[in-house]
């Protein structure tokens, strides 16, 4: 008897995988774009890093004095307690131009000009001094600050204020009795900066200029008398001679001209006034106002 074969059953077909699912493309292209970019934020990340490390003093390294370019230490501190970042010392740009426009017998002048001070020394400044007379109604000899007639109330309230802002500044401060014609010391003064033309001269308009400060606010002096000026012009070498062409030269009064026109023209209603790019600061203004509006110029470290 002859056995049938049994069928034999068909091979198994191999089972074929799915492919993968190509991206398309422009998925592909944007996923590619977003790596690029948080690279690039890591990567600026570190450059941060390193230049606040490069900026940042030593914990015992004394606040830097001006070297005549930007000053390592990139903050300022104010007597509030606050700090402003000041621009860069790799910053490479020009010095900053201030016009300061002000007067010799201007308490506020003299306490805003030293917040000035301070800025100058962590930041190249060029100051383009100004000077007005803010009471040219005042006679040659002066008045008497009683003469004036203020009510005492406003007067010792003022004097209180001034008293305050001066100590917080350090600078020594005593209640004027005389209203002084100032128009003689800022002839001197306008004389001594058309002069200044070297870092000697320079330094020596600076020095007496703060000197007609104190001398008047700290020694209780007037320095509108001829005399005054002259003894004050010989602490430093300066002739007599000098002090006279000063008054008698027409430029320099055509100077004082020219500055009362500006600060009409621009509105200025208090001295002293910081015009700073298309900024106008009036008064005593805080220093930290004074570092935040030179920021924004050279922008921050």
């Amino acid at each position: 008897m002859v056995e049938t074969p049994k069928p034999v059953a068909p091979p198994k077909a191999e089972e074929k995988k799915p492919e993968p699912k190509k991206e398309e493309p422009k998925k592909e292209e944007a996923k590619k774009e977003e790596a690029k970019k948080e690279d690039k934020k890591k990567e600026d990340k570190k450059k941060e890093d390193t230049k606040k490390k490069e900026a940042a003093p030593a914990a015992d390294e004394p606040a830097p004095a001006s070297t005549g370019a930007l000053a390592r230490s990139a903050t300022i501190k104010h007597h509030d307690g606050m700090q402003t970042a000041l621009p860069s010392p790799k910053n490479k740009k020009p010095p900053t131009t201030i016009i300061v426009l002000g007067d010799y017998v201007c308490p506020y002048t003299y306490i805003g000009v030293s917040r000035l001070a301070e800025l100058r020394k962590v930041l190249e400044l060029e100051i383009d001094w100004r000077f007005i007379e803010s009471r040219p109604e005042t006679p040659p000899q002066g008045t008497p600050i009683r003469a004036l007639h203020f009510p005492a109330a406003d007067w010792r309230a003022l004097m209180d204020n001034l008293v305050r802002m001066a100590r917080q500044q350090n600078l020594p401060f005593q209640e004027p009795t005389l209203m002084v014609n100032s128009r003689r010391a800022i002839l001197f003064a306008e004389a001594l900066r058309a002069k200044a033309i070297d870092a000697a001269s320079r330094a020596l308009f600076d020095t007496i200029h703060n000197r007609l400060f104190a001398a008047y606010f700290s020694e209780g002096r007037d320095i509108g008398a001829a005399s005054v000026l002259t003894e004050i012009a010989a602490e430093y070498g300066v002739q007599r001679e000098f002090l006279d062409q000063a008054w008698q030269e027409p430029t320099h009064s055509e100077r004082l001209l020219e500055n009362q026109a500006m600060a009409q023209r621009i509105g200025i209603k208090a001295t002293p006034a910081f015009v700073i790019g298309d900024e106008v600061l009036e008064g005593a203004v805080p220093v930290a106002m004074l570092a935040e509006t030179l920021v924004e110029i050279h922008g921050p470290h």
